[in-house]
């Protein structure tokens, strides 16, 4: 399955993330036939491809907070919280494991984080 590319708006280092709800998710134009377990959306430095910063609705250590609303139709919500990506281009990629263990990527994209203002 090839992911859908969808642009997230560009930020500025330091600045607070505004928070997406994504979903609910349609597969050929149908409800997902399993309930979503686990998610994630992951930035990955386009210089080197190196992990820069992850929400997962089960976060590890330095990891922020996805919520899963709706398990059967597959829609989560990223809550406004601090997403710590310094200034460059990232790689992002959501990606869902359904209750089979189906693991596939949904949607990705590209964000900028612009150089801040530490005058706050």
């Amino acid at each position: 399955m090839k992911p859908v590319v969808i642009p997230l708006p560009n930020d500025t280092a330091g600045d607070t993330w505004k928070g997406v709800t994504i979903g609910p998710v349609l597969i050929n134009g149908s409800q997902p036939s399993h309930p979503l377990v686990s998610c994630s959306l992951c930035f990955y430095r386009q210089t080197d491809n190196v992990l820069a910063y992850a929400f997962r609705n089960v976060p590890g250590s330095g990891e922020g907070t996805i919520t899963i609303t709706n398990a059967n139709t597959w829609l989560v919500n990223i809550p406004v919280q601090v997403c710590p990506l310094t200034p460059g281009k990232y790689n992002w990629f959501f990606v869902a494991v359904d209750s089979l263990g189906n693991r596939d990527t949904y949607y990705t994209g590209v964000i900028e984080i612009g150089i801040g203002s530490n005058n706050g």
